[in-house]
């Protein structure tokens, strides 16, 4: 299973919200246009999260990765549609996997050729970042959640096991998009090898918390989980999510 990589990042003058990524009109998404320099203030608190360490810079970092990086809340939910689409593919795809015909072509195969069968069938590859960055968040996910439960059977999860392979995955592939925009700032900023990949992960667990404290107070006012609703509750829990990190920076 390939990884996803940083890139420079997106460039200003294009969409914020390209069509491929969003089902909303293109008329909208042509009013979106990213600003030159949108990562700039993450960047600079990146930057001295990288060298320092300092938890401060990096809540900061992130707040403007989402307030002017990625044009603010509502406009980082559109742009993560893909990962919307995908959440509930996934809820979908593993609540169901025992009495459907993914079960017979997952029969007689080994985890990790399961897991990579999964990822095909829940999300093919297009030639964008963004699909490379699903696939591996489902990979990690589902690799994560074996970990947990080691006695899990992929093709026979349990309802809960679903809700958390979900919720997994939102937290990672928000992850993975983030390294593909400004993962490059830490990596290239860090005193050491080590302390790039000490920050990341500080990164990525505290995205995890963030993103699993909202789908805990959506559960709170009995937002349950079933196939109906699924894209709905990920899409209020990266909107009330991204709105706790643009907080940081107000």
């Amino acid at each position: 299973m390939g990884t996803s990589k940083s890139s420079p990042g997106p460039s200003s003058g294009v969409s914020l919200v390209p069509p491929w990524a969003d089902s909303d009109s293109a008329e909208d998404n042509d009013n979106q246009v990213a600003q030159r320099a949108r990562f700039r203030l993450a960047r600079i608190h990146l930057r001295n999260f990288a060298r320092t360490g300092l938890s401060d810079e990096m809540y900061c970092g992130f707040g403007h990765y989402i307030k002017s990086g990625l044009g603010g809340s509502s406009t980082a939910v559109r742009r993560m549609a893909p990962t919307i689409k995908t959440a509930s593919a996934l809820y979908s795809i593993l609540s169901s996997v025992p009495d459907s015909q993914v079960n017979t072509i997952l029969a007689g195969q080994s985890v990790e050729e399961t897991i990579d069968t999964l990822v095909e069938v829940l999300r093919t590859t297009d030639g964008t970042q963004d699909a490379e960055a699903n696939r591996k968040a489902i990979h990690d996910t589902l690799s994560e959640l074996l970990e947990i439960y080691p006695e899990a059977d992929l093709a026979d999860l349990s309802e809960e096991h679903c809700i958390l392979a979900v919720k997994t995955y939102v937290s990672l592939d928000v992850y993975n998009r983030f390294v593909l925009d400004v993962g490059k700032t830490l990596q290239d900023n860090a005193p050491t090898a080590t302390d790039a990949l000490s920050r990341l992960s500080e990164i990525k667990k505290y995205i995890k918390e963030a993103i699993l404290a909202g789908f805990r107070n959506l559960e709170k006012t009995r937002r349950q989980f079933d196939s109906q609703n699924i894209s709905q509750i990920v899409r209020q829990c990266l909107l009330d999510t991204f709105e706790v990190f643009e907080d940081y920076v107000e």
